[in-house]
């Protein structure tokens, strides 16, 4: 239980936001950066934490019908011995935890609580609103909804081929699909024609949508396609994309690991050229 000693302004704010009480039992996932505090067996912890939090980063998480949930930061030298800092990056690779999809929700609505603190209108103080992921700005009402930022990740196909390149980003020797942002008022496809021009240089055609992953990374949703090459040279841009080139299945480069929208993507393709499709 909470009690009303560790309830800091923002802390009631949360509650009250949520029709909720000082003594709903609350537990809080503390992250910094995209870091998350788990128990040392990989568990989630069950605490509030109150008097560790940055009250500035604090957000609603959700309720199941006995627990409220926090998410909030704390600075890494600020942990509770009992808990253990993991990275979400390396988490999604560990078959262990099972409550991944639910961190990488905490974790993309504490970034985008932290970035709606004041009205992008007026400049005013924003409070939660009950019962929606949004929050209103008490000066002018202009309410802010927590909405994805929608990403394309495409699996270039060319005969029995794969387009992978090397972004500036990665480790040494990683190859990955190409991936970028939509832009405003642009559909998902072409947008995938677009950053495949524009990272590369090369023209494609025949693009589906296969499968999407919400990625805790800027809090994106990425919409996985496939598409087969029609014409062009491969021209890396030198700035984001530094090398790119085909690959034939037995013959690939370091590859993202498993529990990434691209290994999925590229397990497919293989799968599919094993079963002669």
């Amino acid at each position: 239980m909470i009690s009303g000693k560790l309830l800091n302004e923002l802390l009631w704010d949360l509650l009250r936001a949520q029709q909720l009480t000082p003594h709903t039992p609350v537990t809080t996932i503390l992250f910094d950066g995209y870091q998350v505090a788990l128990n040392k067996d990989k568990k989630l912890p069950h605490s509030t934490y109150a008097e560790r939090l940055l009250p500035e980063s604090v957000s609603y998480a959700g309720h199941d019908g006995s627990t409220t949930y926090l998410a909030g930061t704390i600075a890494s030298d600020a942990l509770p011995p009992e808990l253990v800092w993991h990275s979400l990056r390396g988490l999604i690779f560990d078959d262990e935890v099972t409550f991944l999809d639910e961190l990488n929700t905490l974790r993309q609505r504490l970034t985008w609580r932290d970035h709606h603190r004041f009205c992008g209108r007026c400049g005013g103080q924003t409070r939660l609103l009950a019962n929606e992921v949004a929050v209103s700005c008490v000066e002018c009402s202009t309410n802010f909804y927590a909405n994805p930022a929608p990403s394309i990740i495409v699996r270039v196909v060319k005969g029995d081929q794969i387009l992978l390149a090397h972004n500036a980003r990665f480790p040494p020797n990683r190859y990955s699909l190409l991936a970028g942002f939509c832009e405003l008022g642009e559909p998902a496809e072409q947008s995938v024609h677009r950053e495949v021009k524009e990272e590369v240089g090369i023209a494609i055609k025949n693009i589906r949508y296969v499968t999407s992953q919400s990625w805790p990374m800027h809090n994106a949703l990425m919409l996985g396609f496939e598409a087969e090459y029609d014409s062009g040279d491969i021209c890396p841009d030198g700035k984001e994309i530094l090398k790119a080139q085909w690959f034939d299945r037995d013959h690939l480069p370091d590859l993202p690991g498993a529990g990434t929208i691209a290994y999925r993507l590229i397990e497919q393709w293989k799968q599919a050229l094993d079963s002669g499709n």
